[in-house]
């Protein structure tokens, strides 16, 4: 889910060419004040499932894992 959020934030930052680096920067914090409370507790809850289960799979590949959203 953390990847999720890193995409999520570039399909939005990235729809539109910046012209200059200062106005990309001021669109990422904009975007970063924007995500959700849930949308971090659910990425959160996500990694620590991703984390229990490699630790179960003794670092294994996760071939169960899905990606949620």
């Amino acid at each position: 889910m953390a990847n999720q959020i890193s995409g999520f934030n570039k399909t939005k930052l990235y729809v539109i060419k910046q012209e200059k680096i200062q106005h990309l920067k001021d669109n990422i914090r904009h975007e970063i004040e924007e995500i959700q409370p849930q949308m971090l507790q659910d990425t959160m809850k996500n990694a620590l499932k991703r984390a229990e289960s490699s630790i179960a799979n003794r670092g294994h590949h996760l071939a169960d894992i899905i990606f949620q959203s």
